[in-house]
């Protein structure tokens, strides 16, 4: 590989490690909200919020998602450049 390719490619991978820690940090957040959510309804489940624990439930399938697209290409990069 050329020194240019090589450059390319650790900028890919830094960015895609910056992805996959935002989307961590956001898959977290759900994660926290979900769990108070559903506590505080715990006792009386007239106050459960539905709607926005399946919003915030789809959200997470989609981060669980690009979480493991994300971990794979960063896998394929270190792979090719022999990290």
């Amino acid at each position: 590989m050329i020194r240019e390719e090589i450059l390319l490619m650790k900028g890919q991978l830094a960015e895609l490690k910056k992805e996959y820690e935002r989307l961590d940090i956001e898959g977290s957040m759900l994660i926290r909200n979900l769990r108070r959510e559903l506590l505080l309804s715990e006792e009386d489940k007239t106050k459960m919020r539905i709607q926005e624990i399946s919003i915030s439930t789809d959200r997470l399938i989609v981060i669980q998602a690009e979480l493991a697209s994300v971990k794979e290409k960063i896998r394929k990069l270190k792979e090719e450049l022999c990290l």
